[in-house]
């Protein structure tokens, strides 16, 4: 977890000495900016908990039933990691629209090591107004749309007593299924 922490500082301190060692001058039209940081985004997880089961059949029928169940405590959690990379655009020498994607760290883990974790991304679209405070200071103000793509992983697992699980009606392989 220190380790986190430290590329964290070090990202915000890249992050500002890219963003404000630039010459005023340098803001001008057409320049394009490339984006890549690591973010702390909210997630507002309360402490709650989780009781799932899921069985894939019913006592009337001659398939055996499967059943995934968990039982856990969630604790609660302000902020999940992510990593963003986007891209600007100045349409004028202050102006500036801004499109990024902000993939919350635990997307990229198995179903398994997904559970008890959120996941997912956010997808940003921005319009930016960068006014020059002094020479080596920027106040940004602008509007931002944000599509949240994601979920919690409540449990996985897959079929035990039969090659498959039956989920909605369809025959899953995958012994790794995330719910």
């Amino acid at each position: 977890m220190l380790k986190f922490y430290i590329i964290t500082f070090f990202s915000l301190i890249l992050s500002y000495k890219t963003s404000y060692a630039q010459k005023p001058e340098m803001l001008n039209k057409g320049r394009v900016e490339l984006l890549i940081s690591f973010n702390l985004l909210p997630i507002n997880q309360q402490k709650s908990q989780v009781n799932f089961i899921y069985q894939d059949g019913n006592s009337n029928s001659s398939v055996p039933i499967d059943t995934i169940s968990a039982n856990y405590s969630i604790p609660k959690k302000k902020f999940g990691s992510a990593f963003s990379i986007g891209a600007a655009y100045y349409v004028t020498s202050n102006l500036k629209t801004l499109i990024s994607l902000k993939p919350y760290l635990n997307s990229f883990l198995s179903n398994q090591k997904k559970n008890k974790k959120v996941y997912g991304v956010h997808l940003n679209i921005a319009t930016i107004y960068e006014h020059q405070i002094n020479r080596n200071s920027l106040l940004p103000v602008g509007i931002s749309f944000s599509r949240l793509i994601g979920g919690y992983g409540i449990t996985s697992g897959g079929a035990t007593k039969k090659e498959y699980l039956i989920v909605n009606g369809n025959q899953l392989y995958d012994r790794d299924i995330g719910f």
